[in-house]
C-alpha cells in the first residue's frame, strides 16, 4: 500500500527545498516539450505551477463536493484533448494516430464518450477512497504507460526498443500531470475519512483501458472505418 506521509512530503508546498527544486525540474522540462511542439505537455506546466503557487485557485468550501470534482476532473480532460489536438494527433488510433477523428470538431464530440466517463470514474475514485498527491500521480502516471496508444510503452519493453526509455518517463509524467492538477484544486473539500484499498490503484488500468478502447471500437465499426487516414 502506498505511504500516505511519504505522498504527502513529495508533492506538499510546504516540503523541503529540495522537493520543490523537482517540481521546477518538471516545470522546465514540460516547458521544454511544449515548446518543440509537444502541445499536450501544457499539462505538466500547469501541473507544476498549481503546486509551486495555486493555493488560491482550490477549492475550500465544502458544499458540492461530488459536482466540484467532477468538472474540474472534466475540465482537466478537456484541456488534455484540446492539446494533443495543437499537437498535431490528427490521425484516429485505428490509423495510427492518438485522436478519435482526424477533424478537430468531430474528436471533440466523440471524446466526451470517453472523457465523461473518465471524469465520473476519476470523481469516484476522489470521493471514495483516500490517496495523497504522490499516490495520485503514480497510480495515474502508470495507467498511462500500461495503456497509451493500446500498450505502446510494454510492447517498446518487450521488443527491447531503446524509445521506451524516453516514452515510459514522458507518458509517466504526462498522465500523472493531468490527474494530479485537478487533484490539487478538490483535495481540500475531499472527504477526509476514506479508506485505502488495493483496488483503488488498479482500477484505473481495469476498467478505464477497456471503456477508452470500446469507444475506439465503436465508432470505428459504425463508420466502417472510413476515418482511417
Amino acid at each position: 500500500m502506498v505511504d500516505e506521509t511519504a505522498g504527502t512530503v513529495f508533492l506538499n508546498p510546504d516540503c523541503p527545498r529540495e522537493q520543490k527544486k523537482k517540481i521546477w525540474v518538471l516545470l522546465a522540462i514540460s516547458i521544454l516539450f511544449v515548446l518543440l511542439g509537444q502541445a499536450v505537455m501544457i499539462m505538466g506546466v500547469v501541473f507544476s505551477l498549481l503546486f509551486l503557487g495555486g493555493r488560491r485557485l482550490k477549492f475550500s468550501t465544502l458544499s458540492g463536493v461530488t459536482v466540484k470534482a467532477f468538472f474540474t476532473v472534466y475540465a482537466f480532460s478537456m484541456l488534455f484533448e484540446l492539446s494533443a489536438i495543437a499537437t498535431g494527433y490528427a490521425k484516429n488510433e485505428f490509423g495510427g494516430g492518438t485522436l478519435f477523428h482526424p477533424d478537430p470538431q468531430m474528436d471533440i464530440l466523440i471524446s466526451q464518450c470517453y472523457w465523461i466517463p473518465f471524469s465520473l470514474f476519476w470523481t469516484y475514485l476522489f470521493t471514495r477512497y483516500s490517496f495523497s498527491r504522490k499516490s495520485v500521480f503514480w497510480t495515474a502516471g502508470v495507467y498511462g504507460m500500461l495503456t497509451e496508444q493500446l500498450f505502446m510503452v510494454p510492447m517498446l519493453l518487450l521488443t527491447l526498443n531503446p524509445i521506451v526509455l524516453i516514452a515510459a518517463p514522458y507518458v509517466l509524467l504526462l498522465y500523472g500531470s493531468a490527474i494530479t492538477a485537478p487533484y490539487l484544486i478538490v483535495e481540500n473539500i475531499l472527504p477526509k475519512d476514506k479508506p485505502t484499498s488495493k483496488w483503488q490503484y488498479i482500477l484505473p488500468s481495469l476498467v478505464l483501458f477497456p471503456l477508452l478502447f470500446g469507444v475506439f471500437a465503436i465508432f470505428h465499426t459504425v463508420t466502417g472505418g472510413v476515418y482511417n487516414v
